[in-house]
């Protein structure tokens, strides 16, 4: 790894998170991933109830 990985999120047109850095993984993590990769995954993940998602993108910066 070269630096750390970084996001800029938006949420329904709101800025959530600028640029942000993740010094360490976050999130559900499989056990193939248990070293950092260069890309993904992305997780979606709902709280326990049912949840739908749509018009999601994710873009390379």
């Amino acid at each position: 790894m070269t630096e750390q990985p970084r996001a800029t999120i938006f949420q329904n047109g709101i800025l959530i998170q600028n640029n942000e850095d993740f010094p360490t993984m976050t999130g559900i993590q499989y056990g193939e991933y248990k070293e950092a990769v260069k890309t993904g995954p992305v997780i979606l993940q709902g709280d326990h109830d049912t949840v739908q998602f749509r018009n999601v993108w994710v873009l390379p910066l």
